[in-house]
């Protein structure tokens, strides 16, 4: 069965951590990265970029690239139609959301989601 897991926090460099996960899972992606301002509203970050990362066992992390081989993301692009998030098939016990140098929101929420 499937499981999502949601990573949230303020918008500042750095790293944030989902909770820990089964690695009975095969499969991970970032389904979604949202920005909110802060009054609550969906915004688009005018700077700044994203990854995620899957902790293989004790801190012993990995880049999870997108479709193009990409591992750091430009946030700008987070909304757009045809933008390829980081999935792949490996063994993951927690993933790591990395922000850097994000400007125009306050706050974010990510959702990686296994199966």
């Amino acid at each position: 069965m499937a499981r999502r897991f949601t990573i949230t926090g303020a918008v500042a460099n750095g790293e944030y951590l989902s909770d820990e996960m089964s690695a009975d899972y095969s499969y991970a992606e970032l389904s979604s990265i949202q920005f909110y301002n802060g009054a609550g509203a969906q915004v688009t970050p005018t700077a700044g970029t994203y990854s995620l990362q899957g902790q293989k066992v004790d801190n012993i992390w990995r880049l999870v690239a997108n479709s193009a081989d990409e591992t750091v993301l430009n946030a700008a692009n987070a909304y757009d139609l045809d933008a390829a998030m980081p999935a792949g098939y490996n063994l993951m016990t927690k993933a790591k959301i990395t922000l850097d140098g994000i400007t125009g929101a306050t706050t974010f929420k990510a959702i990686v989601w296994r199966s």
